[in-house]
């Protein structure tokens, strides 16, 4: 039982990763760098030690995850008046426009899975996600 449990996951990892290969398929960002600008775009996240946390990767990691997505016109970086250690971020007006696009096109992806399950299925996976990410 236990293997074909385990054989199961395999192959939904595959799959997954599937879904990941056509939704970054064409594009110049990795996975990682979009659900950046994900955060980013939100409202709370205000500076790369927000980014970080929301991430749950390190200060480091995500001053030069910024700094990939800074070179590439994404995203703005800019210092606290009143404390020069807080580094703020914002999408650039680029940025915003390529993060709409990618939620679009996040969506598509989304909506042609979604296509393969019946209505009791996606609801059964939906609680099978919330049940292992807690």
């Amino acid at each position: 039982m236990l293997v074909k449990t385990l054989l199961e996951i395999d192959k939904i990892i595959r799959f997954a990763k599937t879904i990941e290969q056509s939704f970054t398929q064409d594009e110049n960002l990795s996975l990682f760098q979009i659900e950046a600008l994900t955060y980013i775009s939100k409202p709370e996240i205000q500076t790369v030690t927000d980014l970080g946390n929301s991430l749950d990767t390190s200060p480091a990691s995500a001053s030069v995850l910024i700094e990939r997505l800074v070179k590439k016109n994404l995203v703005y970086r800019g210092y606290s008046d009143s404390d020069r250690r807080k580094v703020h971020v914002s999408l650039t007006k680029y940025g915003l426009r390529e993060y709409k696009r990618l939620e679009k096109k996040r969506q598509e992806v989304i909506s042609d899975v979604q296509r393969l399950l019946s209505d009791d299925e996606t609801l059964l996976l939906n609680k099978l996600f919330a049940k292992l990410t807690i």
